[in-house]
């Protein structure tokens, strides 16, 4: 969200879906992708040192994932508090909406994550399991 955020008061001229989230803009959604993909990469490295994920090819695929999917899910619960009629999910933090609105991006990133580490490790360290082409490997 901070990339997102910068990068759309420096770069930002088109807005991106005005309709859903009228502040965000393509060159905030552009430099946002640019700007955490590497950044997660290599926070993840050492998270995944020596695994089957820990290659630069995968990281940086998962850095993809994570930034897209990210904005996905903020734009998602974005459009569902328009529908709502609602600015904010909650008034607990002054100027930042609830505690929704601080982790709207993980809605869809947590799943995402979960089955792409789960393709190449495995869950809880068993062996990976191909989801779309069968169970076990």
């Amino acid at each position: 969200d901070i990339f997102a955020y910068i990068c759309g008061h420096l770069f930002g001229r088109r807005k991106f879906v005005p309709n859903t989230s009228p502040n965000k803009t393509v060159g905030g959604a552009l430099g946002a992708i640019v700007l955490t993909t590497p950044l997660f990469a290599l926070g993840t490295h050492f998270v995944w040192f020596g695994t089957s994920l820990d290659t630069p090819v995968r990281l940086l695929g998962l850095g993809i994932i994570v930034s897209i999917v990210g904005q996905f899910g903020d734009l998602m619960l974005s459009s569902i508090k328009r529908d709502l009629g609602l600015k904010d999910t909650a008034k607990l933090i002054p100027g930042h909406g609830g505690i929704l609105d601080r982790f709207d991006s993980l809605i869809l990133v947590a799943p995402a994550v979960f089955h792409y580490v789960n393709y190449f490790v495995g869950f809880a360290g068993g062996q990976p399991q191909q989801i779309f082409s069968g169970w076990g490997t």
